[in-house]
């Protein structure tokens, strides 16, 4: 399935951004606590993507079945 690749790929580069942001404030890359709650708040939007991402494949492969 075309549209299943295509998610799958988009999950893992948005894990790959998530795990991005969390090295870089892991090793202190946040200049203030401003830019930390951006950081945060980007990681919890990501997290969001991934989960509605995966909702929707596991939704597709369901109708698959039918």
């Amino acid at each position: 399935m075309v549209i299943g690749e295509f998610l799958r790929r988009l999950q893992e580069s948005l894990r790959a951004e998530q795990e991005s942001i969390q090295e870089r404030m892991g090793s202190g890359g946040c200049s203030d606590f401003n830019d930390y709650c951006r950081n945060v708040g980007m990681i919890a939007g990501v997290d969001l993507a991934i989960a509605t991402i995966q909702e929707t494949v596991e939704t597709l492969n369901e109708e698959d079945q039918e």
